[in-house]
């Protein structure tokens, strides 16, 4: 179970990460704020697994 929710967390994280680095070039602050938007989706996907799992 904890080893779907890391994979599940790793797999938004990343796309995330990618999407930071164009914007870093131009403006370091814009890249902070894509990295910001990691926890939302962490609670996001959580949230979302929660209500799958329920019977």
């Amino acid at each position: 179970m904890a080893r779907r929710r890391f994979t599940g967390q790793l797999s938004a994280s990343a796309p995330i990460f990618a999407l930071s680095i164009p914007p870093a070039y131009v403006n370091t602050t814009a890249a902070r704020w894509f990295w910001a938007t990691v926890v939302p989706m962490h609670y996001v996907i959580g949230h979302y697994r929660r209500r799958l799992a329920r019977p």
